[in-house]
């Protein structure tokens, strides 16, 4: 098991997968925590880039089409402790490959 812990109080954080090809989102706001799947379904651009509607759902910037449901993360899990700030990502599958984590907002 991974495990990796860093200080941060809202926003998101990228992290990459490069030896499967595969991204991951977690987002902190609201003192909540959710790890998102960061391709989006109809072409595997970057979620991260969409537009943020008032009622949650994602929209593509190059499409125009509307993520009402993104896929959780099945690479990685997150845990928020709101008093100290730190969040604490989890990856069962990763231990021995490297999973680099990028500050995005």
């Amino acid at each position: 098991m991974g495990v990796k812990q860093i200080n941060y109080y809202s926003g998101a954080l990228l992290i990459n997968f490069p030896t499967e090809n595969e991204r991951a989102v977690v987002y902190i706001e609201n003192n909540k925590i959710i790890a998102l799947n960061d391709k989006c379904p109809h072409r595997g651009g970057p979620i991260h880039l969409c537009k943020k509607h008032a009622n949650g759902t994602l929209e593509c910037p190059w499409h125009g089409n509307r993520i009402k449901k993104p896929a959780m993360s099945k690479d990685v899990s997150a845990i928020y402790y709101r008093s100290t700030g730190k969040v604490i990502l989890v990856s069962v599958t990763k231990m021995d490959r490297e999973w680099p984590v990028k500050t995005i907002s």
